[in-house]
């Protein structure tokens, strides 16, 4: 499955701005979530997935007969937090996908990199 970096970005600012501290997101209280308009179970969780590995968010998931039967998204990490807010800003994000589209394929660590020195042009660093 192919990760798509706008869902990366969107699923980190619903988790910080939604997520309980005390209390996980789960496949119970997360499933109506308007962002299941737009993408399926499989490329939310797949995401998820991909979030954690990159230590981005405390994320768990249950399998059965092949599906999805139990979810839970825990907090953002450090990690998280630190990438989120480079690319937080609306407009950065744009400039920095639009820069970075002249190619094929971008690792999500170069659009950061290219979002950070746009913060730090804009920041007059």
């Amino acid at each position: 499955m192919k990760l798509n970096q706008d869902l990366v970005r969107e699923l980190l600012l619903i988790v910080e701005e939604e997520k309980a501290i005390s209390e996980p997101l789960t496949s119970f209280n997360f499933k109506e979530h308007e962002i299941f308009t737009r993408y399926t179970l499989e490329e939310v969780v797949y995401t998820f997935q991909k979030l954690k590995e990159a230590n981005y968010i405390d994320f768990k998931a249950s399998y059965g007969d092949g599906i999805i039967m139990f979810y839970q998204i825990g907090n953002l990490t450090w990690e998280g937090h630190k990438f989120l807010d480079t690319i937080r800003d609306d407009k950065v994000w744009r400039e920095a996908k639009e820069e970075t589209s002249k190619l094929k394929s971008v690792p999500i660590n170069i659009i950061s990199s290219v979002a950070a020195k746009l913060v730090e042009s804009q920041l007059g660093l």
